[in-house]
């Protein structure tokens, strides 16, 4: 909550995996099922639907649903904050593809080294570069957040 009141994202995406497909499409949200993983599918579905809430859902007999609108879906497994669309395909890209996913999690752990080591410096303690790093790593903490957001686009909510 005070995550997206300092960084105002235009997109939210959620994944979810308890919601009915059908129920979705009568609620007004534009539904689209990826057929395959490819960026051509997520691009397409970015160009042509619209609305500020995007939705990911996962079907237990492994289908992959897309869902668009401007009603906000109460009780999602995990929130994404988007800045903008470039950013938004990437997060779409990076959650239905599991490559995408060990991408996003390197490039975490990348800024979280990163962040450690400019704290140390600045903390004049050199000693302590590791102690800084993990802590940054494992809690992702906000200011991580917040350089992930603007650095990718978008971030995982609190």
């Amino acid at each position: 909550m005070i995550l997206e009141k300092v960084i105002r994202p235009r997109y939210k995406i959620m994944v979810m995996k308890k919601a009915n497909v059908e129920d979705l499409k009568k609620g007004g949200l534009q539904v689209v099922e990826l057929m395959d993983n490819s960026e051509l599918a997520i691009e397409y579905f970015v160009d042509s639907t619209f609305g500020k809430f995007i939705y990911i859902i996962k079907t237990e007999d492994g289908r992959i649903f897309l869902a668009r609108g401007d009603k906000e879906l109460k009780n999602p497994e995990k929130t994404f904050l988007v800045k903008d669309e470039n950013g938004l395909k990437k997060s779409l890209i990076s959650q239905v593809n599991g490559k995408e996913r060990i991408k996003f999690r390197g490039i975490s752990l990348g800024i979280a080294v990163v962040l450690g080591f400019l704290l140390s410096i600045l903390t004049n303690k050199e000693d302590y570069v590791f102690v800084f790093i993990f802590i940054m790593s494992m809690l992702e903490s906000f200011l991580e957040r917040i350089v992930m957001f603007y650095f990718l686009g978008y971030c995982e909510a609190l």
